[in-house]
């Protein structure tokens, strides 16, 4: 299995429910089959600290067909509302069918203007 592509750069604001669309992709660029999947995401402030997660305060949703690769990460805004300016990072891990997780792969950057509070997600 390869790692997560980074997703591209997005501008989401504060107190917006925030979704991040993504196609996970295989070694050899195809999209990667998701139906025994389990899922783990992480966004990391600029401290280093764990500001949502899946499961959690987040949610994923996986799209049909399963094997299309496609999801959407979802930030409520009552979590996204809390969120102090800076430089932020999602990370993502996939677990097939069982096997050993790995570690969390990169997904993206996201940045927090003061005002207005806006996000700029970057790979």
């Amino acid at each position: 299995m390869a790692a997560p592509t980074p997703h591209p750069d997005l501008t989401l604001a504060s107190g917006d429910d925030w979704e991040i669309l993504g196609t996970l992709l295989d070694t050899a660029g195809q999209p990667l089959d998701l139906t025994d999947a389990t899922l783990e995401w992480v966004l990391v402030g600029p401290d280093g600290t764990v500001e949502a997660s899946f499961p959690g305060s987040a949610e994923i949703a996986i799209w049909e067909p399963f094997a299309s690769g496609a999801i959407t990460v979802i930030l409520r805004s009552d979590i996204t509302e809390t969120l102090a300016p800076g430089r932020y990072s999602d990370r993502l891990r996939v677990t097939i069918d069982g096997s050993a997780p790995k570690g969390m792969n990169h997904a993206g950057w996201s940045s927090l203007s003061p005002l207005p509070r806006s996000f700029s997600i970057s790979p």
